[in-house]
């Protein structure tokens, strides 16, 4: 499953946001599962319930993972913490980082 389908999410759309929450869930698990492989063992929390408001400790933890991922593949990433979702700019923009260290993550793990 391509992360860059977490870029074809539409600004307020309700449905569309619950099926990034399911595709970014997966996605987490993939990667996960595809380090332990490797044995590399990366920080992991459930990432299915991503919520569209009030979201700051969950954005906080995916950024651990994030971060947890990078160290281990040798990425550098942008921080994923610090955005309001809620602003169409920042969202849009948010979910094109947030794709490509997806991306970046799968290059470095061959998936």
């Amino acid at each position: 499953m391509s992360p860059l389908l977490f870029t074809d999410v539409r600004f307020g759309d309700d449905e569309a946001w619950q099926a990034f929450d399911m595709i970014h869930g997966i996605t987490h698990q993939t990667t996960y599962q595809a380090m332990l492989a490797q044995n590399l063992i990366p920080m992991y929390l459930d990432m299915f319930g991503f919520p569209q408001k009030d979201n700051a400790n969950y954005l906080l933890d995916h950024w651990q993972i994030h971060q947890s991922n990078a160290r281990l593949l040798g990425l550098t990433i942008p921080d994923l913490s610090s955005v309001d979702l809620t602003d169409e700019s920042q969202y849009q923009d948010w979910l094109k980082f947030h794709a490509t260290v997806h991306l970046n993550e799968n290059a470095a793990l061959g998936i």
